[in-house]
């Protein structure tokens, strides 16, 4: 009775007020879908989870973030905005467990102490679900099936030890935070995803070589006599979703169909499914001594609370399991322009992830370097074809050669100072390579979905003092004016050539691979090299213009939102929150405790010969239609580029804390210590 997940494998202030400003966490208003953390969204339930539209994953710019971390994972909940919990993160496998029981239970208890913990201190204040397993009820007579929530845990090895005891601890914990803690015990779920160490996948795959290539083969099994009490995978992610909506705090509720069926029965139903017959053969080292003949929960509490009850038949979870085995899913091939650019490369990332076949433009005489996608480990994954932006033949070529499903356009000369020293250049790649790709999409592939990468900057000399997609639009720069003609061009061929064609008018947007010449970059940068010894002043222009800046990261998602929706529209992406680059500066000279005034310099030579005072974006068609919202706040963004700044320069910032109070008033001191 297992759930399967695997474990998951940026400093602000600490007071309690300026923590739970920084977190942004609480109810979601009226009318937005809660955004909901994933723990343990690598695993069989966890990516399911990640499939819905507010959900993100435990895991920063290196990757997923292990529940032992607990300054990875302070720094990643101040820096992002969410409304409830579901925590898988686990080693669930029971042989695992058995070997390894110190650590199943450094995983299971102390991982979700730390994760406890680190909420408490933020200021959270949603709903957590920590999803335990219907393992701790160990050994039942049969007499006493259906098991409900009143029996006693009695667990029979480590891993049913582990969740007891954290079940315990979420339980006191709920008495004394700030937050409501519920329980899920799940029964065995099954589904697409689910590892083969699993007995239902186990199975399934050997029917389904007996099918492809009529194997006369027996099929290995254990004891097929037991029956167990299955759920499909994504009934189970619905009861999760309903327990935080309904549940109440406190309470543990089973998570079951309350029918109980043998192993045998499962494999005889995907024998017909495939059409073959069924031989088998008993493996002795996979019968488990003393291992419980019969189980069958009761979900009566759950359907009282919440009014969840399963809807999928174990015949359409055989039948969907079986599918995806014997026809896997066609590639996706996605096309992207501007793929050495920062936005390039984290969509490069994120499609890998979707499973895609990747394609990049590189210009002929590019002098682009792949550094980003080297830093982000998939050079080697992505094929790149040759194109220019100003050669329509090139373009019409990479769309033949790729074979796109889905057009990402994200090449331009894309820094605003330099469209003002070349506005020629600038219209020529900015906005006729927009009209020129275009093109080559309805020549070749009139049916692939196309994004182009719109700005903030067409808004300009802004007309309302938050801008959506009804704005008018004001350009103030060579670069916003050809974004805005490559925008109108996108509508244009959406609406005469019938295609699905969207543009996303994101505003300011960065990361740690930004470039130098931006100003968020160009701040992190000086700020990093100045606490080195490096460099002495950093000298900017006008200081008092206002940005809404989020991470790249959050927003090549919502790229690819807009190119799974029904129908092609335009939305603002943005975090609807506004700030001054002093107060960006004062972020960064703040972490590495220097004072920004006695650095900055004013320097008229950065001043723009029109500059865009404020811009803050309104992102709610997009929560609306889409599902997104920013995860990332400023804090946290500025922070991971300076840490990512001293890094490149050798550096490394330790984060000395004192010894931290178990109680939710206890305060954090941070000193910084630099060493070469």
């Amino acid at each position: 009775m297992t759930h399967e997940d695997d474990f998951s494998d940026d400093d602000l202030p600490r007071d309690r007020a300026a923590r739970a400003r920084a977190a942004r966490v609480g109810p979601a208003p009226e009318g937005v879908e809660p955004t909901t953390l994933i723990s343990g969204h690598t695993g069989f339930v966890g990516k399911r989870c990640l499939q819905r539209s507010a959900c993100l994953g435990l895991a920063d710019i290196h990757g997923r973030i292990p529940l032992a971390d607990r300054d990875r994972m302070e720094r990643f909940i101040d820096a992002h905005a969410f409304d409830a919990v579901i925590h898988l993160a686990a080693q669930s496998h029971v042989p695992t467990a058995i070997e390894d029981p110190r650590g199943t239970f450094a995983v299971n208890l102390e991982g979700t102490m730390n994760l406890l913990h680190a909420l408490e201190r933020s200021g959270f204040s949603g709903r957590f679900l920590y999803v335990s397993s219907g393992d701790v009820y160990g050994a039942v007579a049969e007499d006493d099936l259906p098991i409900d929530e009143e029996r006693a845990p009695s667990p029979r090895n480590p891993y049913g030890a582990s969740k007891v005891a954290a079940e315990a601890y979420c339980l006191q914990f709920a008495s004394r935070c700030g937050f409501e803690i519920m329980i899920a015990r799940p029964f065995n779920h099954i589904g697409v995803g689910q590892s083969e160490r699993f007995v239902v996948p186990s199975l399934l795959r050997q029917v389904a070589h007996r099918a492809t290539v009529r194997s006369t083969v027996p099929i290995v099994t254990g004891d097929i006599d037991v029956s167990r009490d299955f759920t499909d995978v994504r009934d189970v992610l619905d009861a999760y979703f309903a327990i935080l909506r309904l549940g109440r705090n406190g309470e543990i509720y089973n998570v079951c169909s309350s029918c109980e069926t043998t192993v045998r029965e499962l494999l005889g139903m995907a024998a017909r499914t495939a059409g073959v017959d069924v031989v088998t053969q008993i493996d002795e080292s996979r019968l488990r001594a003393g291992e419980q003949r019969r189980v069958r929960g009761s979900n009566q509490k759950i359907r009282l609370h919440t009014g969840w009850s399963p809807c999928l038949s174990l015949n359409e979870s055989i039948e969907t399991m079986l599918h995806n085995i014997l026809t896997p899913p066609l590639e996706r091939r996605a096309l992207i322009t501007g793929i050495t650019g920062q936005d390039g490369a984290y969509l490069a990332e994120f499609l890998l992830r979707q499973g895609y076949e990747v394609y990049g433009v590189l210009a002929r005489r590019s002098t682009d370097s792949l550094w980003r996608l080297q830093h982000l480990g998939i050079a080697d994954q992505v094929r790149f074809v040759s194109g220019d932006m100003n050669d329509l033949a090139s373009l019409v070529r990479a769309m033949e050669l790729s074979g796109a499903d889905e057009v990402y356009n994200l090449a331009a000369q894309s820094f605003v100072g330099s469209s003002w020293d070349q506005p020629i250049l600038t219209a020529q790649t900015t906005g006729v390579g927009v009209a020129n790709m275009l093109e080559a999409v309805r020549i070749v592939n009139k049916g692939a979905r196309f994004y182009q990468a719109s700005t903030s900057e067409m808004f300009g000399l802004v007309q309302e003092q938050v801008q959506s997609e009804t704005t008018p639009f004001y350009p103030r720069s060579p670069y916003g004016v050809a974004k805005l003609y490559g925008h109108w061009m996108t509508v244009n061929y959406r609406e005469s050539f019938d295609m699905h064609a969207s543009s996303g008018i994101l505003f300011n947007h960065e990361s740690p691979l930004r470039g130098l010449e931006f100003v968020t970059r160009k701040v992190t940068d000086a700020v990093a090299r100045i606490s080195c010894g490096m460099q002495r002043e950093l000298r900017l222009g006008n200081i008092d213009a206002k940005r809404d800046w989020g991470f790249a990261g959050d927003y090549v998602k919502a790229m690819w939102l807009m190119l799974q929706a029904d129908a092609p529209d335009d939305y603002v992406i943005a975090t609807g929150v506004t700030s001054t680059v002093r107060q960006m500066c004062e972020i960064a000279f703040s972490h590495v405790g220097l004072d920004m005034e006695e650095h900055v310099v004013i320097d008229p030579e950065f001043f723009r010969p029109a500059e865009v005072e404020l811009l803050i974006g309104d992102a709610s068609k997009a929560r609306r239609q889409l599902g997104w919202q920013a995860e990332m706040n400023l804090s946290g963004l500025i922070t991971s580029m300076v840490d990512a700044d001293l890094d490149r320069l050798g550096t490394r910032v330790d984060h000395a804390r004192r010894a931290v109070s178990a109680t939710k008033d206890s305060k954090q001191d941070l000193e910084l210590v630099r060493a070469a």
